[in-house]
């Protein structure tokens, strides 16, 4: 192992850091590298049972970014506090012994004053619950799908976030279809939109008596128990607070996911989210779809500077594939000297759907888009770059059905790299010292962790490589924050202001498009860009501590150093 100053050490000399998959072989991975006889140091550590390799290696390396192999290239001066802190504070919160052994149902009762046991069998009725519910006396229940096996020791620590709480869940270990072994299944707190795709939490919670009443009033007596039906009869009971909801590492279960009716989902979907549909995708795995307010108009921001290729095509793509609510183009043109840029402009601006604005000053992201809202009048923005490509054509009724729902903030989509592989699915704050996107380089069709990838659902920050907003929420938020940060991690500031107003930020999984990332700037990580790179991540890292950002989208068991969820 190599110690952490060593590693700090190796930042003054321009190293980067590369993360490869575990399965990975040293001499496939040194391969993919092109060493070119450079030196290399790997350092390995294992997590959760499974051993990931880092391996630094010198600036002057030859690194392919289009390997199916490679997971991330970063220079490494600006991660010294993430690679402080995996080596120094690096834990793993173990699951415990908390089904250790069988608990009676006596000892059940004498554990804890305050809670019931309802055990759950296959096939019962609602009636049946009902029953149960009647003589359980106690202020919290557990609904037990015979799965999970408590302990004494663990109610007792459990009963301390009882008074506070009135839903419980936890982590699980379950058996994948294509593993021998069962592995641990690290989930984020309530997530509704995930759960409404994927029935992540499954059979077995804590959940307040009141609660679990009124849930089960709602459905029909003689219908047969479904979990994932019950439970979202419970998270969708209005009077249930996101604050009173906890999700906890201190148990373990075994737990197999179950289909749900769709007419069953859709009518507890549409509870919370009447524009909703819901379509199977696979069994267990759902679709959720948003349909825009009537007469919805959006303005699509897209700032530019020559780079006709990249432009026209996105242009071009929204014009050609764009279906099911009106919108305006406005091309913010960064000071374009390019002949044929110009030409171009002129040419595409005698559309009506598209306008120009000219920005004759230094790039500034922030900037250039928040000189843009102050000229748009629609009630929607869609912020899109220009190195982007669109694929399907209901991608922005989509996003913008989503940006509509109250409480909403920030909308994003899965991006892809034209070999189809993920650029973008959802940021975590707190990865790496600073915010990541998570899943980058699996591939499309990848289900992803715990089925992630499929399923649209909450995260704390989205790219504004293509993010949708009601302009009324991003006005509130204050904008685009235009000094301190100019180019990188204005989207993750923004975002973080919504969630500080209450809002949530959501990915959809079935909304794609193409990402050509960064083609018309700088890389942040180039010579000429390293300053203002690392005063706009001290500036992320001041403003929102993300160091020790516990991110509820996330898991604290699963990596900081890496987005892959080892």
């Amino acid at each position: 192992m190599l110690p952490a100053e060593g590693v700090i050490n190796l930042a003054a000399k321009g190293w980067y850091v590369v993360i490869f998959q575990a399965s990975v072989d040293p001499d496939v991975a040194k391969r993919t590298l092109s060493l070119n006889q450079e030196k290399s140091v790997t350092v390995r550590f294992t997590h959760n049972g499974i051993t990931d390799r880092i391996i630094y290696i010198k600036a002057a390396t030859s690194i392919s970014t289009n390997s199916a192999t490679l997971f991330s290239a970063q220079r490494i001066v600006f991660f010294d506090a993430w690679l402080k802190r995996f080596f120094a504070h690096r834990r793993h919160i173990p699951l415990g012994e908390a089904l250790a052994a069988d608990l009676e149902q006596d000892d059940f009762a004498e554990s804890s004053g305050q809670l019931s046991l309802l055990t759950i069998a296959s096939g019962q009725r609602y009636s049946h619950l009902h029953s149960q519910l009647a003589i359980a006396d106690r202020n919290i229940v557990f609904v037990d799908d015979g799965t999970v096996v408590l302990t004494k020791g663990s109610i007792e620590r459990l009963a301390q976030f009882f008074p506070t709480h009135d839903f419980i869940s936890f982590d699980y270990y379950a058996k994948l279809e294509s593993d021998e072994y069962m592995k641990p299944q690290f989930t984020p707190e309530l997530n509704l939109p995930y759960l409404f795709c994927y029935d992540y939490i499954r059979g077995c919670y804590f959940v307040s008596r009141e609660i679990l009443k009124r849930a089960l009033n709602s459905l029909p007596s003689d219908a047969e128990y479904h979990q994932h039906e019950l439970l979202l009869a419970i998270v969708t009971e209005r009077t249930i607070s996101p604050k009173r909801v906890a999700n906890l590492s201190a148990l373990r279960a075994f737990s197999h996911p179950k289909k749900l009716d769709v007419d069953k989902l859709g009518l507890r979907v549409r509870a919370i989210l009447p524009n909703a549909s819901i379509a199977i995708k696979t069994p267990g795995i759902y679709k959720l779809s948003l349909s825009p307010p009537e007469r919805t108009s959006v303005s699509i921001i897209i700032p530019a500077k020559d780079q006709l290729e990249y432009t026209r095509r996105c242009v071009d793509s929204i014009l050609e594939k764009t279906t099911g609510v009106n919108f305006e183009i406005v091309i913010v043109n960064n000071d374009s000297s390019e002949s044929e840029m110009l030409a171009w402009l002129d040419r595409v601006a005698e559309d009506q759907r598209v306008r120009i604005l000219n920005y004759p000053y230094p790039f500034n992201f922030s900037a250039i888009n928040n000189f843009a809202v102050s000229h748009v009048k629609h009630d929607y923005l869609m912020f899109l770059n220009n190195d982007t490509e669109v694929i399907s054509e209901h991608w922005l009724s989509e996003m913008i059905g989503w940006a509509s729902v109250e409480g909403i903030g920030a909308v994003g989509c899965k991006l892809l790299y034209e070999d189809n592989r993920i650029q973008h699915a959802g940021v975590v704050v707190g990865i790496q010292g600073a915010a990541a996107h998570v899943h980058r380089y699996y591939h499309a069709e990848h289900p992803g962790y715990m089925h992630r990838l499929e399923c649209s659902q909450f995260y704390s920050a989205v790219t504004a490589a293509a993010l949708a907003i009601k302009k009324s929420n991003f006005l509130d938020a204050g904008g685009f924050d235009e000094i301190k940060y100019r180019v990188a991690y204005n989207d993750v500031d923004l975002c973080l202001k919504c969630v500080g107003a209450g809002l949530s930020n959501v990915w959809l999984s079935d909304v794609h498009l193409y990402h050509y990332e960064s083609k018309s700037r700088l890389d942040d990580l180039g010579l000429q860009q390293i300053p203002r790179y690392s005063r706009e991540l001290s500036s992320l890292r001041k403003d929102w501590n993300v160091i020790n950002y516990n991110d509820p989208c996330y898991n604290p068991n699963l990596s900081e150093i890496d987005e892959y969820f080892h």
